[in-house]
């Protein structure tokens, strides 16, 4: 081979910031040679591919294709190499570029510092204990869950909350309809009882706007109910972002609070957390002060984030699925929550046994829409039974519509021109705009493509100028729908935000719901750089709700296509959706999970204090 060239020819894959940091990391160590230069470059493009590390001894795994001539070393032989480098760095030793750790993962320095950093966190809180009122957990568990749980088991909701109230970090997970907003905001109910007069300062955010603000909807029709003469003064709450809540700098990664001036809070409620990739976390985790609980609540099977990182998912897995300690069991039955004649849960030894809550129970559709069942089989990977179960006939709340013909698209344009003359029927009210524009959605798997968002947004754009439903001509025209793509602190509008464009007086503006329930205005040339979404990708949706969905699937195969992608499409819509794609292309995208790799499951569960 001449040089590295030769490996670049032969691995097309390979971008050019990650050749160029391979070919700087060799420069900085020469003796390094192929080794450190593929050991480099592959860590930096897994990074940018969702890895938190490059894993040597599944090198194979990741790299299937792009390998014509280019022999990959084997792990250990790979991790000994590279031990010898001035620029790889082992856990706990002087700073390098990269750091390698002892089961044969690579990480950029970088990431190593944010797996540290958020397990060192988990670890030092798991196991804190806090002591409680028992007695006035018992009635206020009574209280604010008076259901009960199927069958012979114990309600998971109380569990829940009896694992929030005892420990400084809990996670509620589980599938749509499960209750997870609700219990978390109960939960607060609960703290501020245990919190007698004292004011309890809760911090209600999500890595979106949307999904922040509908937390804090769930929790404004809870706070007046808390019980005793000073409720009004009991619960202090307020709902933001992630990025809002830390102080997000202009033109930086770097956050106003952190651990030298952490935020004012007692409790801190993340919903969607999913959503966050591991470097938001550990900045998130870092500017907590000592006192404050984190409860991270979401669904473990949505798409991860889009940058580096599954670190909701990871700390699901790093529990077990409601396998719980022998002390947190005790704590149950003093809670009144587990009773003798209930079934028992396995035995968990995992530290965080106890801090994570799988919410199994499903409300929303009462054990019989199709949208249950569906979700049911693509989160289990039932590629085989998909297609059958959106073919059987009398599911009002899922439809699947084969493309094999262009009529879906003028269907499409029809529900869509539907939808935004509703919006603008009264369009002197920009709130009820607003409303009904986040009642309906086009999800698309892909941004590109003849099926992608841009494709059908600009179809959909010339069906409605066609139909005079919006003037022709003009980029900006009343009942434009646009979606902020880059945040503006200056305006608080962030990446995601969604607004609609309507006559205000004599001229056209753009108004965007905010934080309190209210309505923004701003004049469309204020607005940040931003995009037309009568349709969006299922990322950009994620975090959204919408009483309607169309998701739309591309007529090929592709990695992108996945189960955890169908399935947060699928948990969008409360009421309806509407699959348009081919047979083997939706069971391919089941059979294809999401494969993420950290070191932060075993971080977590190290013994190292």
């Amino acid at each position: 081979m001449d040089g590295y060239r030769d490996i670049q020819a032969a691995m097309p894959m390979l971008g050019e910031l990650d050749r160029r940091f391979g070919e700087l990391l060799t420069a900085l160590d020469p003796g390094g040679g192929k080794e450190l230069f593929l050991a480099a470059a592959l860590t930096l493009w897994h990074t940018r591919r969702g890895h938190v590390c490059f894993d040597l001894n599944r090198a194979d795994a990741f790299l299937t294709d792009g390998l014509d001539g280019v022999s990959l070393p084997d792990g250990r032989q790979w991790a000994d190499i590279l031990s010898r480098s001035a620029v790889v760095a082992r856990p706990g030793g002087d700073p390098a570029p990269l750091v390698l750790d002892g089961e044969g993962r690579l990480y950029l320095h970088r990431y190593w510092a944010y797996q540290e950093q958020l397990a060192d966190f988990i670890r030092s809180r798991a196991g804190i204990i806090r002591k409680v009122d028992a007695h006035r957990l018992k009635e206020g568990l009574t209280r604010w869950f008076p259901g009960q749980g199927p069958g012979n088991g114990p309600d998971m909701q109380r569990v829940a909350a009896v694992s929030a109230l005892t420990h400084d970090f809990s996670v509620i997970t589980g599938g749509p309809g499960t209750g997870k907003t609700l219990t978390a905001a109960r939960i607060l109910a609960l703290l501020a009882e245990q919190a007698e007069n004292r004011p309890l300062a809760a911090v209600l955010t999500a890595p979106t706007g949307k999904a922040a603000a509908r937390l804090g909807e769930a929790m404004s029709t809870l706070r007046g109910a808390v019980p005793g003469p000073a409720s009004e003064n009991r619960l202090e709450v307020r709902a933001c972002t992630i990025h809002r809540l830390l102080g997000a700098l202009p033109g930086t990664t770097v956050f106003r609070h952190h651990r030298h001036n952490p935020i004012a809070a007692d409790v801190v409620v993340v919903d969607e957390a999913s959503m966050a990739d591991v470097a938001l976390m550990a900045k998130m985790v870092d500017a907590l002060p000592d006192h404050c609980r984190l409860i991270l609540v979401g669904d473990k099977d949505q798409l991860a984030s889009v940058a580096a990182g599954s670190v909701f998912a990871d700390i699901c897995g790093a529990a077990g699925r409601n396998r719980f300690s022998a002390d947190f069991l005790q704590a149950l039955e003093a809670a009144g929550v587990l009773t003798g004649g209930m079934k028992a849960f396995p035995a968990g030894t995992a530290r965080l046994a106890g801090n994570v809550v799988h919410l199994e129970t499903v409300y929303r559709f009462e054990h019989r829409g199709g949208m249950e069942m569906v979700s049911r089989l693509v989160r289990e990977g039932a590629a085989g039974e998909i297609v059958e179960a959106l073919a059987t006939p009398g599911h009002q709340d899922v439809t699947w519509t084969a493309p094999d013909q262009e009529e879906w698209r003028e269907r499409l344009a029809r529900t869509v021109t539907a939808w935004v003359k509703d919006c603008l029927s009264v369009s002197a009210n920009p709130e009820m705009v607003l409303d009904r524009l986040g009642s309906f959605r086009v999800l698309c798997a892909l941004r590109e493509g003849p099926a992608g968002a841009l494709a059908l947004n600009r179809s959909v754009e010339h069906s409605l100028q066609r139909a005079g439903v919006v003037a022709s001509g003009r980029l900006w025209y009343a009942g434009r729908p646009v979606m902020v793509l880059k945040n503006d602190y200056s305006l608080e509008l962030f990446n995601g935000d969604v607004g609609i464009t309507l006559w205000d007086g004599d001229r056209l503006s753009v108004f965007f719901k905010d934080d309190r329930g209210g309505v923004r205005k701003f004049h469309p040339g204020r607005i940040p750089e931003h995009e037309t979404v009568y349709a969006m990708t299922v990322h950009k949706g994620q975090g959204s709700e919408f009483e309607k969905v169309v998701f739309v699937m591309p007529d090929r195969d592709g990695p992108v296509l996945t189960r955890e992608l169908v399935y947060t499409a699928l948990t969008r819509a409360r009421s309806h959706i509407e699959i348009i794609g081919k047979k083997d292309i939706i069971e391919a995208a089941v059979s294809r999970s999401v494969s993420r790799r950290s070191g932060l499951v075993e971080a977590i569960n190290n013994d190292q204090d």
